[in-house]
């Protein structure tokens, strides 16, 4: 599978929507980077972001997972701009990985930390979540969400699993940060975690799980010390 990766300072922290914007207006008439997918009727998709947003210790970042990744982002890399409230800041510096790496069972297991907050509910168990006060029997749904967006994101990058997958969640240490609602879009907050998971698949790095991975959500890293 090929990852392409990029990092890039402008010396500011937009927003990820900010920063997704501003991409956006270099490439307004192309579906890849809008992630309008749509489906075989042409009705509006949940398909797996292949062009995903990130916004974290003042650094923007871009993961394409396409055939052609330096070709898809090298006009942004070369004329890109933030353009916010009026002023306008150009890339300071600009780091571009072009990886090749493969999700792959394996009979060991690994680590992953959430390295911004997952979202694992929607509309549809939001309710059934909420109504559960042992933090085990959250743990457990939780569980069930992990496993569920591990299959949706290995079948949108066509991969077929052929043994059982295991996701074991935990929650972060600082119980501030266990749950919490942050900002989704259309002006709906979604109900986020930190944390992070075990399971016997082997996961690239940077890779994301679960709901609105393009805007920086579920952002994946394996734990310092467990890598491959």
């Amino acid at each position: 599978m090929k990852i392409g990766f990029l990092e890039q300072d402008f010396g500011v922290s937009p927003q990820v929507n900010i920063f997704r914007g501003n991409v956006l207006r270099e490439y307004h008439d192309n579906d890849l980077f809008h992630n309008h997918n749509k489906d075989e009727k042409g009705s509006p998709s949940n398909k797996y972001s292949l062009v995903q947003y990130r916004v974290k210790d003042k650094k923007c970042y871009i993961l394409l997972l396409t055939e052609k990744p330096f070709e898809n982002i090298s006009h942004w890399m070369m004329n890109g701009y933030l353009k916010i409230d009026n002023k306008t800041y150009h890339s300071k510096d600009c780091n571009f990985k072009n990886l090749h790496d493969d999700i792959i069972e394996t009979d060991e297991e690994h680590d992953y930390v959430f390295q911004t907050p997952y979202l694992p509910l929607n509309s549809n168990n939001y309710k059934d979540y909420q109504k559960l006060d042992n933090p085990q029997d959250k743990i457990k749904f939780i569980n069930n969400r992990i496993h569920s967006h591990i299959l949706g994101m290995c079948s949108a990058l066509g991969y077929r699993l052929k043994n059982k997958i295991d996701a074991k969640f935990y929650f972060t240490n600082d119980s501030k940060l266990k749950e919490k609602i942050y900002p989704f879009k259309d002006k709906i907050n979604q109900l986020g975690v930190m944390g992070g998971f075990k399971t016997n698949l082997y996961i690239p790095n940077d890779l994301a799980i679960g709901k609105s991975v393009s805007f920086g959500y579920g952002w994946l890293k394996e734990k310092e010390g467990q890598q491959s």
